[in-house]
């Protein structure tokens, strides 16, 4: 039944820096940005927050294009909050035994 299904999306969990961040947004995923960044927390991803961000992505060899997207979030935060985690599933996995895979991971936000 399960043959031709050989990847599973687990969800981002967390909510908190799920959404791609760039020149122009604003609000708390940018101050935790910032905070990150250890650079001045206003809530604004202007010029500054771009820059640091550039820095950041020089420094970890990720594409330098200042918007803050899946692998710069990943080198960031960490696994929990950069997205979809993806598992693929081998021969002989059995769906219980993926489950566990997928969902039994430290980087699951148990307190929602």
């Amino acid at each position: 039944m399960f043959r031709n299904v050989n990847k599973i999306l687990r969800p981002n969990l967390t909510g908190s820096a799920s959404s791609i961040l760039k020149r122009g947004s604003r609000g708390p995923e940018v101050l935790d940005l910032q905070k990150r960044l250890g650079i001045k927390q206003d809530g604004i991803f202007g010029p500054h927050t771009e820059a640091a961000v550039r820095d950041f992505q020089r420094i970890k060899r990720l594409v330098s294009d200042g918007i803050v997207g899946p692998q710069t979030q990943s080198a960031l935060f960490g696994a929990s909050k950069a997205g979809p985690q993806i598992y693929t599933v081998k021969h002989g996995d059995t769906l219980s035994g993926t489950a566990r895979a997928v969902w039994d991971n430290p980087c699951r936000d148990w307190s929602r």
